[in-house]
């Protein structure tokens, strides 16, 4: 609507300023990403997630237009980024942990010497401990670029 100001949090404004961020991005690009409020989570639809549920960020709209589901941020913020690129990413809300989908995911909380969770390799297996302390895990998102997602939260917290 007319009344919505262009940098009010809205879904759209949200989107449009993702797209804008990426637009003719080139190696050598160092780009950051920050959302700071809601986060959540729904039922995953396409089956790649390895707890059943997708996580989302929540615009100021989000009742009437909608959340913004970890599946699109990752087609739209990282998807069409080319080698070369780094990606900074800050996602500071709940449910955040898997937030853009990322082949790798670093838990400081692990037992030692298995801080990493591959989600790289063997699409649809569930998670196992390698003998290198690295999980294997679903199904996962390619990026061409460098990508590293701070989170505020894991998957299962608010």
């Amino acid at each position: 609507p007319a009344s919505v100001k262009r940098d009010t949090a809205t879904r759209a404004n949200i989107i449009r300023g993702i797209e804008w961020l990426v637009d003719g991005a080139q190696p050598g690009d160092e780009l950051f990403f920050h959302f700071s409020g809601h986060g959540g989570q729904q039922e995953d639809e396409d089956g790649d997630e390895d707890d059943g549920y997708d996580e989302t960020i929540c615009p100021q709209d989000y009742e009437t237009a909608g959340v913004i589901v970890d599946d699109e941020l990752h087609e739209i913020l990282v998807e069409p980024l080319p080698e070369g690129v780094h990606l900074q990413a800050l996602l500071d809300c709940c449910h955040s942990g898997t937030g853009l989908d990322l082949p790798f995911v670093y838990k400081a909380s692990g037992p030692p010497g298995t801080p990493f969770e591959d989600k790289s390799s063997k699409k649809g297996k569930k998670k196992k401990k390698s003998k290198t302390g690295i999980q294997e895990a679903g199904a996962y998102k390619e990026s061409e670029a460098t990508v590293v997602m701070i989170s505020g939260c894991q998957d299962d917290q608010c």
